[in-house]
Order: structure tokens, then C-alpha cells, then sequence
């Protein structure tokens, strides 16, 4: 895994007394702080997670040692409570911001309109969980998941937020949930976005439902 930089760690410049040299310095979690060059701050201030730092080995090495960087993918949270990243996304996405905006526009009423009509076009179906299903149900759930997190994540980007990474959260051993995670404090993101991106999820899983049951109901007319 690339290097990123390490939750609680932080970066700045200051000068000294008399002098308007401009320095550099980092800050661990533990309220720790060094002195870094230029090079090194502008390096931590591109460590996402999606690329490797134009630094020496021993130079990461010593970052890694005053726990500002890190390569895990498996981050603890206190307690029993971890997540594990999946994927860091950071800035490049900001590249479908366009299409983004189109789909969120769009998403609410399609998705309500879709899902609607694939209930009053056919009838309720209800089929049989049988163990021929285990596999296909496990497909399903863990779709509806990963397209929930990714209605989430358009919207954010739509209105121009910057999703840092995707992963799962564990409880122990026990997966619990998958979730997105965005740079910007929650209390900074306006009201009506914060609805949004919360409904998101919602949205696409009423989407998805709605074409699942339009090609169940294909299938069995067939």
C-alpha cells in the first residue's frame, strides 16, 4: 500500500522569532513534533494513499518510525472497533465531477420512479430461499452494499468533496458495515448536502431493486 498520512498526524509551516524564513514541521497523534524540510512537508501534503512519495527509503522509514505515515490498511479505532481501506481515492475523481452532478440530479426521481413502477407493473414476487441460493443471496447483499457506498460517494464528489478512502468496518473479526470517508469535517458540509449524501445510499439500493425486479419478472415471464 502507498503511503498515507498517518489519522491524527498534521503539517504546517512556521517561522522563527526575527526571521521570516518559512520552516516546516510535522505533528504525530501523540502531539509529537519534528522539523522537516521543504521537500519532505510537500511530499506528506500529497500522501493520499494513491501513489508512492519521491522520497528516500530511510527518509520513509523514519517517517513510518514517528508514526506520521503509514502503509497498513488495517487502521484501529479504540476498542474492538477497526476499519480496513480497500481503496484510497483522494483526488483523482474529481475528473467524473461532471457526471457526478448529472446523476445526482437525476438520481432522487429515478430511482423512486423506477422502483415504483417495477412494484405496480408486475406483482410481488417472493421466491424460496433454498441452499442453491446461498451464493446468489451473498452476491446480492454484498452488491447492494458496495452500490450503497457508491451512491454516497457520487454525491460527495457532485458537490465537490473529497472522498479520501473506501473500506469496511470490523467489530473484532466481524465485518459490520463498509463506509466512505470524506477530508471535510461533517458540521462544514451544508445542510442540504449532508441530506443528500446521507439519502444517497438510500437511492441507489431503491435503483437497483427496482432493475432486480424488472429482469426477476422478465426471467419468469420467459
Amino acid at each position: 500500500m502507498h503511503p498515507v498520512l498517518q489519522q491524527g498526524a498534521s503539517i504546517g509551516i512556521f517561522t522563527y522569532e526575527y526571521s521570516k524564513k518559512e520552516h516546516f514541521f510535522a505533528e504525530n497523534e501523540k502531539g509529537e513534533m519534528f522539523e522537516i524540510d521543504e521537500i519532505v512537508y510537500h511530499a506528506l501534503m500529497e500522501a493520499d494513499g494513491t501513489h508512492s512519495l519521491c522520497l528516500e527509503e530511510d527518509t520513509i522509514k523514519y517517517l513510518k518510525r514517528q508514526n506520521l505515515i503509514s502503509t497498513s490498511r488495517f487502521v484501529s479505532e479504540g476498542n474492538f472497533k477497526r476499519r480496513l481501506i480497500l481503496c484510497f481515492i483522494g483526488e483523482r475523481v474529481r475528473r467524473f465531477r461532471y457526471p457526478c452532478r448529472i446523476i445526482n440530479a437525476m438520481l432522487p426521481v429515478v430511482s423512486l420512479l423506477f422502483f415504483i413502477s417495477s412494484l405496480l407493473i408486475g406483482k410481488w414476487i417472493v421466491w424460496e430461499i433454498g441452499d442453491t441460493n446461498v451464493l446468489l443471496y451473498g452476491i446480492m447483499y454484498v452488491g447492494s452494499v458496495l452500490f450503497h457506498e457508491i451512491g454516497h460517494l457520487i454525491v460527495a464528489v457532485a458537490y465537490d468533496y473529497t472522498i479520501s478512502e473506501m473500506g469496511l468496518l470490523f467489530w473484532g473479526p466481524l465485518p459490520i458495515a463498509a463506509y466512505v470517508a470524506q477530508k471535510e469535517e461533517w458540521d462544514d458540509v451544508e445542510r442540504r448536502h449532508q441530506i443528500q449524501i446521507t439519502l444517497a445510499g438510500i437511492e441507489m439500493n431503491l435503483l437497483i431493486a427496482g432493475i432486480c425486479f424488472s429482469l426477476l419478472r422478465i426471467g419468469l415471464q420467459s
